[in-house]
């Protein structure tokens, strides 16, 4: 009797999974589906609503910023230049100046390019000098904050400070404050756009993002492919300044040679000294 029953609840168990197992498919299909998408198709993640938040990776997120925001943000550039017609992309690098900014800064020279930093005000007077030579040589700067905080997660009162002493710190160390505002993380909300307001700034973000920050060394080859995936005229490409990033920039260069761009920097500007 007891072998009958457990053959019959073996039976009934068998008959349930069998039913399960068109959903169990369905659903691991979805996932495999996902996986096997190039970064570029991957659905990306939303914006916290009333707040913007830059894309993961490939190109940016399209979405409506928080009202106060509104006219102060840029992703891309002019896609062309207006005299030669050839296709234009912007390099920006990020969270310097860094131990890296030098070689980062030969390699643009010999190439014979242009590119935009945005730096953190707190790490300005260790590189003071690099950061003139940057300047005289052409290259845009920007402001990163002054510590590399998430201003989404600070007072409006702490993100008036933020931009603030890294403004100041840009003007003891090359005599004025850049009006271009990069918020760490590509996050932001009304309270930082009233401060960027105030301050006469605008927030600068990305079209393309390649996370040179999680690739490791022996990868630079992979950078560079990331970055040609996403390319098209007026792409502001984000960077960071790192060892492998400043390895890959030789072959990155020569690539975007090849494929018919120049390097430009972004136009920026100074801005009003805040006061206090």
């Amino acid at each position: 009797m007891e072998g009958r029953q457990h053959a019959s609840l073996s039976r009934r168990r068998a008959a349930r999974l069998l039913l399960l197992l068109p959903a169990l498919a369905a659903c691991a299909g979805g996932l495999l589906a996902l996986v096997r998408l190039p970064p570029a198709s991957r659905p990306p993640l939303a914006p916290t609503p009333g707040t913007g938040v830059a894309a993961s990776a490939g190109r940016r997120v399209a979405f409506e910023p928080p009202p106060p925001c509104r006219g102060l943000v840029r992703f891309d550039g002019p896609p062309r230049d207006p005299v030669t017609g050839r296709k234009v992309v912007y390099l920006t690098f990020d969270d310097g100046p860094s131990p890296y900014l030098g070689s980062i800064l030969a390699t643009l020279e010999r190439a014979g390019v242009r590119a935009t930093f945005f730096f953190v005000g707190s790490r300005l007077p260790d590189r003071a000098g690099l950061v003139r030579a940057a300047l005289a040589a052409g290259h845009a700067v920007g402001n990163h904050s002054w510590d590399h905080a998430l201003l989404v997660r600070l007072g409006p009162a702490d993100q008036q400070m933020e931009i603030a002493r890294s403004s100041r710190a840009f003007l003891e160390v090359l005599g004025f404050a850049p009006r271009a505002f990069r918020p760490p993380y590509g996050s932001y909300d009304a309270a930082t756009c009233e401060a960027v307001r105030s301050f006469g700034m605008e927030i600068v973000l990305w079209d393309e993002d390649p996370q040179d920050w999680s690739l490791r060394s022996g990868q630079e080859a992979l950078l560079v492919r990331r970055v040609e995936a996403d390319l098209f005229p007026g792409a502001v490409v984000d960077l960071h300044e790192s060892a492998l990033t400043a390895r890959a920039l030789p072959e990155l260069l020569a690539r975007l040679r090849a494929l018919g761009y120049e390097v430009r920097p972004l136009p920026t500007g100074t801005a009003a000294l805040p006061e206090g």
